[in-house]
C-alpha cells in the first residue's frame, strides 16, 4: 500500500565539534529507510536520513543521539497518523539547538546546532 508517514532529517552542525552516532536504538514507531550517518563533521550538514511508517503503523516516532567532546545531542521527532508533528532536541550547556518545523504526512525537519556561550 505504500508508506503513510515519513520524516526526513538533516542536522546542520555549525560547531567545531565532530558528532559521533551513539548506540543507535530502534524507532518507537516506524523504521529507518535511510540510516543516520555515523559521523557529522564540524561545520558541516549531515546527509539526509529518513524514518518511514508502513500502512498499518501509527506513524513515525523516534530519536537519534550523537556524542561529542562537549557532551550528547539528542534529536526527537514524531509524525503521527493523527495529530501534529512534534520535534525537540537537547544538547550540552553552551550550545543552542533549533529546528525548522516539518509539517504534513511527508515531513522534512532540519536541526541546527551552534555554539552559544550564554545558553543555560
Amino acid at each position: 500500500m505504500g508508506d503513510t508517514r515519513s520524516t526526513t532529517i538533516r542536522i546542520v552542525n555549525s560547531t567545531q565539534l565532530i558528532l559521533q552516532l551513539s548506540d543507535p536504538q530502534p524507532l518507537k514507531l516506524g523504521q529507518w529507510a535511510i540510516s543516520p550517518p555515523t559521523e557529522i563533521d564540524q561545520g558541516q550538514p549531515s546527509p539526509t536520513f529518513e524514518a518511514i511508517a508502513g500502512f498499518a503503523e501509527a506513524g513515525v516516532d523516534g530519536s537519534v543521539t550523537y556524542t561529542s567532546q562537549a557532551g550528547a545531542f539528542t534529536f526527537y521527532f514524531t509524525n503521527p497518523n493523527t495529530g501534529l508533528n512534534t520535534y525537540n532536541a537537547t544538547g550540552p550547556r553552551n550550545y543552542k539547538v533549533d529546528h525548522t518545523t516539518g509539517a504534513g504526512e511527508v515531513a522534512t525537519v532540519t536541526f541546527s546546532i551552534e555554539s552559544d556561550p550564554t545558553s543555560r
